[in-house]
C-alpha cells in the first residue's frame, strides 16, 4: 500500500464534483480532494469503519469470488496521508471516474431499506431509519444529491440532502428525469447504457452469498456535452448508443460490509431491483 506524508497542499484542491456526503470546509479536509495527477482523495477516519473501507478495495483486488465488482467500482491505488493543519489525515487514492466528462453530471443512489449493519446499536438503527425515511420505506433506496447540466436550460443544477429527504414516488421520478435531461427527448441514450450496466451488476448480487453491504450508494455519472453535440448535430445517436464510455456506474463507500454467511443480500438486491423498474419505466 502507498503510504506517504504530504507537508503542503500546492497540487490539491477541492473535488467541485461531490454531490453527497461531508463536503470540504475551509480547512479542506472533511470532504473529497482532488489531485491534480486526476485522483480523487476520500478522507478515511483512524477507525474500524476506515480499516474495513481499506480492507475491501485490498479484498475485491485479490478475492476471485469479489474480482467482478472491479467493473462496478472506483480503481483503486492505495492511501497516502496528507499533513492539514498539522494533522495527518489518511485518504483513499481512487480513480476519478468524471475526468473525461466536459459537462459531468453525477447522482449519488443510497442503496438499501436498511443502511445500519446487523451490530448497530440501537440508537444507531434509530438515527439511520429516520434518514430519507420516505424514499427508503417506498423504493429501498434514497438520494441524497445530484448535480446535472440541464442542456434546455444551459447551466449547472444542483440538488441536495434536504431535497432528497423530501422525495415520495412521483417526486423522485421527476427528480430522474430532472437528472437525465428527460426534457431533451434524448434520455433513452443514457438509460440504455445505465440499465445494461446496473442489470449486469444486479446479476452478481443474484449470485453471490459472500458478503452483505449496508450504507453504500452507486454514482451514476454521464457526460451532457455528449447530450448537447448530438442536438447540435455534430454527434449521431447511433454513436453515443454504440459507446458507453460517457455513461458509467459506480459503488462507492465500503465501510459496512459484512460477511454474508451464505445468505443473499436481499436488502441490496431488493433496492437496486427497485431502481432498475424506476429507470426502465422512464425509458
Amino acid at each position: 500500500m502507498d503510504q506517504r506524508k504530504i507537508g503542503c497542499l500546492p497540487d490539491i484542491q477541492r473535488f467541485e464534483y461531490q454531490v453527497a456526503g461531508h463536503k470540504t470546509d475551509d480547512s479542506g479536509c472533511s470532504g473529497l480532494l482532488k489531485h491534480k495527477d486526476g485522483y480523487v482523495l476520500k478522507p478515511i477516519p483512524k477507525s474500524s469503519q476506515g480499516d474495513n473501507e481499506i480492507s475491501f478495495y485490498e479484498r475485491v483486488k485479490h478475492d476471485a469470488e469479489l474480482l467482478p465488482l472491479q467493473n462496478f467500482i472506483p480503481e483503486y491505488f492505495g492511501c497516502l496521508y496528507l499533513n492539514i493543519n498539522n494533522a495527518d489525515i489518511r485518504f483513499l487514492k481512487l480513480q476519478d471516474i468524471t475526468s473525461l466528462c466536459l459537462k459531468p453530471c453525477v447522482m449519488d443512489v443510497k442503496i438499501g431499506k436498511l443502511t445500519w449493519e446487523p451490530n448497530a446499536s440501537v440508537e444507531k438503527r434509530k438515527s439511520e431509519d429516520a434518514k430519507y425515511a420516505i424514499s427508503k420505506r417506498e423504493f429501498g433506496f434514497c438520494i441524497p444529491g445530484y448535480r446535472v447540466f440541464d442542456i434546455s436550460l444551459g447551466l449547472v443544477i444542483k440538488f441536495g440532502k434536504e431535497e432528497g429527504k423530501r422525495l415520495g414516488r412521483e417526486s423522485t421520478i421527476e427528480a430522474f428525469k430532472q437528472f437525465f435531461n428527460y426534457s431533451c427527448g434524448f434520455s433513452s441514450v443514457i438509460l440504455k447504457h445505465i440499465m445494461k450496466q446496473m442489470t449486469d451488476l444486479l446479476g452478481w448480487w443474484n449470485s453471490q452469498n459472500v458478503i452483505h453491504i449496508y450504507s453504500s450508494s452507486i454514482l451514476l455519472v454521464y457526460d451532457a456535452e455528449k447530450l448537447n453535440n448530438m442536438l447540435l448535430g455534430a454527434l449521431k445517436e447511433e454513436e453515443l448508443a454504440a459507446d458507453d464510455s460517457w455513461v458509467k456506474i459506480r459503488m462507492i463507500d465500503f465501510a459496512h460490509v459484512v460477511p454474508a454467511d451464505c445468505l443473499k443480500d436481499d436488502n441490496y438486491i431488493s433496492g437496486l431491483s427497485n431502481l432498475i423498474a424506476i429507470l426502465k419505466s422512464i425509458m
